[in-house]
């Protein structure tokens, strides 16, 4: 059969192609020479290759007349059956797909054209089980079984809540107006979680329109939500059916029979490339004291690019004492990477691009992806970092929390001892002990870095330990879902500085990084970044407010939440022009004063944290609610324009809101709980957390130590050990 390979424009260097890799003796008269197009970019057809090579991989060689040399690549032939022998249907061998060869540039797969897509083939007839990414952490899928009939896909998913009544294949817009075509659930099931309690899910049953390809789905909850489902062709897992590839299983949890010997890695040899002229990474230091052989990373992280892809890493080959990685993009699209000053080239399979490239382990590394599925070849930035325990002198314990490395189970709760973090090494000698507070902690690690943990339930309706709290238990369905904000995707970051849901766990992590020390690549999904000493504050909470002025540091303010002072004819005061801007209450915030006025970290009122209020509450004082809890503070806070006083979902719905908002700005949240401690002390211990925060670690002991004395001279407590209270 006939098939037309086009490169590229600005690849106009390649002038000749080969198909297969002996090339001993070859020349360019040997291969089939290029037709330059107008625009740019050569085809190369070819006349005699087999129709066997339908839907595989080729191995070919490229004549660079740049470097006067042979060069390797693979492209994957994805003709159409039914048409039969098309030409134009190869892959550019220079970016993995080749305009016009059925790859449709907006979407990755297009219907008919092979790859991952129902109707083509790739998958046969049967059932399996899969992966799926969602876009949103609360509309997570935590079982999905795929069913093939005739090449049509359907997916059996299972929720990890119960928040979700409805779903709709398209839009949350275009749901609304279609109740026809909702799709209500199957059941509810049960199943384990992470952390091993029992939980039940929704199930529901969708069609899927192709793998590794973002999918819009809406989600009906106390309203339309859109989000996005990507089933992942690289987990894919055959449970029945007819096939050859299907396992038996013993009931291992492998699916391999007992007695069957594991399987010996194989060493992967780095990708093909070429120099890397342009300069746009530098070469990498990928030494390493490790032996060679092949290598499982203990934790694998990476952040960049718009989120519509993900990147795994397979294995590490150490050879001769270097670091190879493998990296897996879940997209046929990407055509190269540039990596350590060098270009490239990947192997695609599975519905993915591979590459080997040397890497320095345990450290950031930048590489560059050209991906093709927009309307122009396009390189998008990403930052890897791959860690190797026995590379790193890691005293990690199996009974302490761990931050950054992926496990799954590590507790989201306050840490008696300090939780290990990806990077950076605890700082015994130089710990700040939390003695009486119990809403913070605070843990000391090398290059002056600090993790604060913040409790964000503990008291309030959302108290996972609450004992026969009906509002608390059934605001545990309500926090599946999380009000949208509304925000216009085109007036907003295409990256939230920090995952715009993590403010509803129930600890929330910061990592306080001095300026210029490198964190690793992902630690961001995990926790909140904070650069210290921070700067340019905005502060809508009392307490921070006083403790910003103790530690006299007022002149940070850039926003609060004071309304200008009037004159006595009710005009606004001329205020100076150093004053702080007024930018809202912490449950109405001025999101576009706070950009104008350049904030960078906001402190807001505990009053956010939901609470139970009920009517009894409007005219008495109830210091059971929260701190001097009034009827004006109900009737400002606590109640919705219809009057009524807001349920805790809705207050549930509220926080997630406010703080989506604050997180797609990339501003940091932190919530002052100071005057839910138990205790003054208690309360009066929060100063180390603005100590830390602006450099004035030294001022914020001593103002601690002066209100341990006071207590400890008033009888309220016995005096505490040497350096305890510190």
């Amino acid at each position: 059969m006939t098939v037309s390979i086009t490169t590229q424009a600005g690849h106009d260097n390649y002038s000749a192609v080969y198909i297969g890799t002996d090339i001993e003796g070859k020349n360019e008269s040997d291969a089939v020479v290029g037709t330059l197009q107008t625009g740019g970019g050569r085809v190369f057809t070819f006349d005699d290759i087999p129709s066997s090579a339908r839907g595989s991989n080729v191995a070919i060689r490229i004549w660079n007349t740049n470097s006067n040399d042979w060069v390797g690549r693979t492209v994957y032939l994805s003709i159409p059956d039914a048409s039969g022998e098309t030409p134009g249907t190869g892959d550019d061998p220079s970016t993995g797909d080749t305009p016009g060869s059925g790859t449709d540039p907006g979407t990755g797969n297009t219907p008919g054209t092979g790859g991952n897509t129902p109707g083509t083939g790739t998958l046969s007839d049967g059932t399996y089980t899969t992966t799926v990414t969602s876009s949103a952490a609360m509309f997570k899928i935590v079982k999905c079984e795929l069913t093939v009939v005739n090449g049509q896909i359907r997916a059996q998913i299972t929720l990890s809540g119960t928040g979700y009544d409805m779903l709709y294949m398209g839009t949350a817009a275009a749901a609304a107006g279609d109740s026809a075509n909702w799709i209500s659930p199957d059941r509810t099931a049960d199943y384990t979680a992470d952390d091993g309690s029992a939980k039940t899910g929704t199930v529901f049953t969708i069609p899927v329109s192709a793998l590794d390809t973002p999918i819009s789905v809406a989600a009906h909850g106390s309203k339309w939500y859109d989000r996005t489902l990507t089933f992942n062709s690289a987990d894919l897992q055959k449970t029945s059916g007819d096939d050859e590839t299907v396992q038996p299983s013993d009931g291992s949890s492998d699916g391999k029979p007992a007695d069957t010997e594991p399987e010996v890695p194989t060493p992967a040899e780095e990708s093909q490339y070429e120099s890397d002229l342009s300069g746009s990474t530098s070469a990498v230091d990928n030494s390493t004291t490790l032996a060679d052989g092949v290598y499982t990373p203990d934790t694998f992280s990476w952040s960049g690019g718009t989120g519509r892809l993900s990147i795994s890493c397979t294995q590490v080959t150490v050879t001769n004492g270097r670091a190879y990685a493998t990296l897996a993009f879940s997209s046929t699209n990407i055509g190269y990477v540039k990596a350590s000053g060098n270009i490239y080239y990947p192997t695609v399979s599975g519905g993915r691009s591979l590459f080997t490239i040397p890497v320095r382990l345990n450290a950031n590394n930048t590489i560059i992806g050209m991906t093709t599925a927009m309307s122009a070849a396009h390189e998008v930035a990403y930052n890897i970092y791959v860690y190797i325990a026995a590379a790193a002198a890691s005293d990690r314990g199996e009974d302490v929390n761990t931050i950054g490395f992926g496990d799954e189970n590590s507790a989201r709760t306050l840490d008696d001892e300090a939780p290990e973090v990806l990077g950076f090494v605890y700082d015994a000698d130089n710990e700040n002990e939390v003695a009486y507070a119990e809403t913070f902690r605070l843990f000391f690690y090398d290059q002056g870095v600090r993790l604060l943990e913040v409790d964000m339930t503990g008291g309030t309706a959302r108290d996972p330990e609450a004992v026969g709290n009906e509002e608390a238990e059934a605001s545990e369905e309500a926090e599946t879902v999380s009000e949208d904000t509304g925000m216009e995707e085109e007036g907003s970051s295409a990256e939230s500085a920090v995952d715009t849901e993590i403010y509803m766990e129930d600890v929330v992590y910061y990592l306080l990084v001095p300026e210029g020390v490198e964190v690793p690549a992902g630690l961001d999904k995990e926790v909140v970044i904070i650069t210290i000493p921070a700067e340019n504050v905005y502060a809508s909470s009392e307490e921070a407010m006083a403790a910003l002025e103790t530690l006299d540091l007022l002149g940070l303010l850039t926003a609060t939440d004071e309304e200008p002072a009037e004159e006595e004819d009710g005009e606004a005061s001329d205020a100076p022009d150093e004053a702080p801007a007024f930018a809202g209450s912490w449950n109405d915030p001025n999101f576009r004063e706070l950009i104008r006025s350049n904030t960078q970290i906001a402190f807001l009122s505990d009053m956010i944290l939901p609470r139970i209020v009920d009517e009894d509450d409007r005219n008495a004082d109830n210091e059971d609610l929260f701190y001097e809890a009034d009827a004006d503070n109900l009737d400002a806070y606590f109640t919705g324009e219809d009057g009524e006083l807001l349920s805790v979902d809705a207050q549930t719905d509220r926080m997630a809101e406010i703080t989506e908002y604050f997180a797609t700005l990339g501003i940091p949240v932190i919530v002052d709980r100071s005057a839910d401690e138990d205790t003054d002390l208690a309360a009066a211990e929060w100063i180390k957390v603005y100590g830390v925060l602006f450099g004035r670690e030294d001022e914020a002991n001593a103002l601690f130590g002066e209100a341990v004395e006071a207590a400890v001279a008033a009888g309220e407590i016995e005096a505490p050990d040497a350096g305890e209270a510190a």
